[in-house]
């Protein structure tokens, strides 16, 4: 216990010993402080507040500190030792803790959980793979530009809805040119419009702004003001409002340094889609939304599956929008129900992956024909996992299954250098984490199990992919910067 303060020893009354000052102190205006002999001074009771509440903040960090040691030391005890025992940590994801202190998981196939294997069945630097995770929580400070609709010029205007009309419709068929007046001004839409209006010069924005560097101030600030109209709207549970989220999503995909979880937006499309009938074809009734009736049910569907579908298999999860085959038989078009039977098939792949059995994952695989002839090389890439696990029953089959991953992966890689060579929608997350997770399983797969290819797949072959997967890597680090801990840790791993 301190000492009774100067003042109070001096008129020998009773101290408090209060912090940062003693009452007697405090009604006297006097400054409260000690004798220290130790320092041979005085010094005021402030100071000594200060010094505690500095401990009991250093004690919360050491506990902090010492509760991700532990947490990382579990890990490290936890490492696998066999084959056998790194799939049964991959198959239930990664759990990271983020700078926001939350935790965030990553599915087994993710990029994050793939990392991890490669990292530990190579046997390389831990350090590397942290880098990797901290790639999603780098913490950007935000941009605010205050709206103003002089800084979107008549010329910015009809750049960018000609850029939507030729870039981005085709791959996202929503509003078509028909809901467009190149001689109208922004502000002159009627207010109805006008979302859908800033929503599609979002994106048209976020996909020029490589290339055109004036139009990333207006990106940055149409994103404010579409937030601020989509909330406005966030009660409406009609189509409009739909594919209002689902042009957001786009923009995000196109954007991934927005700082914004793409995941939310799609989860919140695919729940209102559920609400308002939109996945049942049992149902002939009319899709609530007036600005969006034009809009062919299939067509709005189908994008929404797509996205749903591609975020999930990078982020290693479950597809949220799940389809039945009673639902898709009522579909006329043909496109349309073949979309839907590959969302439904990597549904029921993943479940088959992931449940908790005790049986082998690659023998089941094996016992169904249609996955065993599939050559959706989506659908393989989601078991690159496997490539940790080998078991007795699964001999058989490994050989014909190390091959599916590989093609799916030669063919990841060549599909992605033929978007990035052409001047179409490029989604940086999506092809960084499909051709980083396709590079590590060459190397895995060149190194681990090249028994299993021999014969069917030259080596040079296999090492022209992943010199290939490699440049793909550095062409999307050099434009976006947050790609770089997954260009460095790509670069360090054996081609040979």
């Amino acid at each position: 216990m301190l000492p009774s303060c100067a003042l109070c020893k001096k008129r020998k009354k009773k101290c408090d010993f209060n912090l940062p000052s003693c009452k007697n102190c405090e009604s006297t205006g006097t400054q409260c402080e000690h004798f220290d002999e130790g320092l041979g001074n005085y010094v005021p009771r402030e100071y000594i507040k200060s010094l505690s509440d500095n401990i009991v903040h250093l004690k919360y960090e050491i506990e902090k500190y010492k509760k991700k040691i532990d947490k990382r030391s579990l890990q490290t005890e936890g490492s696998p030792r066999s084959d056998s025992n790194l799939y049964d940590t991959i198959k239930n994801g990664i759990f990271i803790e983020g700078s926001d202190s939350e935790l965030h998981y990553f599915g087994p196939c993710s990029v994050v959980a793939v990392t991890y294997m490669t990292t530990m069945l190579l046997k390389l630097n831990t350090t590397t793979f942290e880098r990797v995770v901290m790639m999603d929580f780098k913490s950007i400070p935000a941009i605010h530009i205050p709206f103003d609709l002089n800084m979107i010029t008549s010329e910015h205007t009809k750049i960018l809805i000609s850029n939507y009309l030729t870039e981005v419709y085709p791959v996202y068929p929503l509003l078509s040119d028909s809901f467009f007046h190149f001689d109208l001004m922004v502000k002159n839409y009627p207010p109805s419009k006008q979302v859908f209006i800033f929503l599609t010069l979002l994106v048209s924005s976020a996909h020029l702004m490589r290339k055109r560097s004036d139009f990333v101030p207006i990106k940055i600030m149409l994103q404010h003001k579409v937030l601020e109209l989509m909330k406005s709207r966030a009660s409406c549970e009609d189509c409009d409002y739909l594919v209002c989220l689902i042009l957001y999503a786009v923009y995000q995909l196109l954007d991934p340094e927005n700082g914004e979880s793409i995941r939310r937006t799609i989860s919140l499309a695919c729940d209102l889609a559920e609400r308002i009938h939109l996945v049942d074809y049992s149902r002939n009734d009319e899709i609530p939304g007036s600005i969006t009736k034009d809009i062919s049910k299939n067509a709005i569907l189908k994008i929404l599956l797509t996205l749903d579908s591609e975020v999930s298999i990078v982020l290693g999860k479950l597809p949220l929008l799940t389809m039945i085959n009673q639902k898709i038989s009522n579909i006329e078009e043909e496109q349309g129900e073949n979309l839907l039977r590959a969302s439904c098939e990597k549904y029921e792949f993943y479940i088959l992956i992931y449940s908790n059995s005790s049986n082998c994952k690659v023998c089941k695989i094996f016992q169904f024909q249609r996955y065993k002839c599939s050559n959706d090389y989506n659908l393989w890439l989601l078991a690159s996992s496997l490539l940790s696990h080998r078991c007795n029953d699964c001999n058989l089959y490994y050989d014909s299954f190390v091959l599916n991953i590989m093609n799916a992966s030669m063919s990841t890689i060549s599909k992605f250098d033929a978007t990035l060579k052409g001047t179409g929608i490029i989604h940086y997350w999506i092809a960084l984490s499909k051709v980083a997770v396709s590079i590590m399983n060459l190397v895995l797969i060149r190194r681990i199990h090249s028994s299993c290819y021999s014969g069917f797949v030259t080596n040079d072959s296999v090492c022209e992919h992943i010199l290939l997967g490699k440049q793909l890597i550095s062409q999307i680090s050099a434009q976006w910067y947050c790609a770089s801990p997954v260009r460095e840790f790509i670069d360090q791993l054996p081609i040979k």
